[in-house]
């Protein structure tokens, strides 16, 4: 007999293809309880398609799906301890607010009384009490997404699924409502699972991030993790902005190697112990540790290079500048907009320095 587990999800070897195109392959995950885990990736990843095999609503060709240490990947979803809050809020539009949310709990034949708390007790949690008599025409998308949360939330599930419940809304409200639902998870202690192509999302939220490219994961951890060490090109080219300069290797070391670029430049960078040994090699620098014309590095080592700037942005708390160097490669510069901060225009030769601690030697990606 299988025996409880702390991780509330496994995903083991799990593969799925539609005719000719695998949508995902062999992938693994383990979710810990209460545990936020975001799959993220662009369009035809296979995030969803793995949320869907979570869910039941789509049967693995190839793995198991495991729910507290139990194998459920034979069970239809309403056999499932979960939950999912769709893109589309998919409210019934006949029903109040309470009735909408109330759903869940009368299909599993919960007694009337404890109905009515629980709904009560969800709208408060989602920050919309008094508002159970309401239609969803009468309300605005954040609210309609709030009650479809609730929905999730009120049938008290193991783990909680989302599929991308913000991408119909804008920009700010999307910020607002990000940090609710974290809140909401938080302060229930459910474990989430949340679909996403929105980097922002899955930084702010996630305790881990499962980046995902062509069917397969690339990449599992924190979000610092991710961003701060991103082991391909494609997670380092998803995750935030990043400016990539090719070269070849001449020399490494276990933590650290020497790069010379096309112009013949010299550069430091951080090695991984499996890390690139030979060949050309790609140097990831981010935008925010490149400094126009001064910031020594920490061991008083900070590469040097020459370059043209091409573009200058304003953009209120910080200006972003655009510069093409001798190689040909183009970068941005990210610097805070503070009194006595280095400026230059269009047009205008400059000096980027930039530490060896804060360049990340990658593999370049097979044409």
């Amino acid at each position: 007999m299988e025996q409880p587990s702390a991780t509330d999800v496994a995903v083991v070897g799990v593969t799925k293809r539609f005719g000719d195109v695998t949508a995902v392959h062999k992938v693994s995950l383990d979710v810990a309880h209460g545990e936020f885990l975001t799959l993220l990736g662009p369009s035809g990843c296979g995030k969803t398609t793995t949320l869907n095999i979570i869910a039941g609503f789509l049967r693995p060709d190839d793995g198991q799906i495991l729910l507290g240490g139990q194998r459920v990947d034979h069970l239809p979803p309403y056999r499932r301890d979960t939950a999912m809050v769709f893109q589309q809020y998919a409210l019934f539009p006949h029903m109040t607010v309470a009735e909408n949310i109330a759903f869940g709990l009368q299909m599993r034949k919960a007694p009337k009384a404890e109905i009515v708390t629980r709904v009560q007790r969800a709208l408060e949690i989602v920050r919309l009490p008094g508002l159970g008599d309401r239609r969803p025409s009468q309300l605005s998308g954040g609210q309609q997404q709030r009650v479809a949360l609730a929905r999730a939330i009120v049938v008290e599930p193991t783990v909680l699924l989302l599929d991308e419940p913000l991408s119909n809304l804008d920009l700010k409200l999307r910020e607002n409502l990000r940090l609710e639902i974290k809140r909401v998870q938080r302060e229930l202690g459910i474990t989430a699972i949340y679909v996403t192509h929105d980097q922002g999302e899955a930084l702010v939220m996630s305790d881990r991030i499962a980046v995902m490219n062509q069917g397969v994961v690339e990449q599992l951890g924190p979000p610092t993790e991710i961003y701060e060490e991103p082991r391909t090109a494609f997670v380092a080219e998803f995750i935030g902005t990043s400016n990539f300069l090719r070269g070849r290797l001449d020399g490494v070391e276990e933590e650290t190697a020497n790069i010379v670029l096309a112009d013949g430049v010299q550069l430091r960078a951080r090695r991984r112990p499996d890390g690139p040994t030979d060949g050309e090699v790609l140097v990831m620098v981010r935008p925010e540790h490149l400094a126009l014309g001064g910031g020594n590095g920490t061991d008083g080592r900070a590469n040097e290079l020459r370059a043209l700037v091409k573009e200058v942005v304003y953009l209120g708390s910080y200006i972003r500048f655009v510069a093409e160097l001798a190689t040909g490669d183009t970068v941005t510069v990210e610097e805070m907009n503070l009194p006595g901060a280095v400026r230059a225009g269009i047009g205008e030769s400059v000096t980027l320095r930039v530490a060896p601690e804060h360049c990340l030697l990658l593999a370049r990606p097979e044409r």
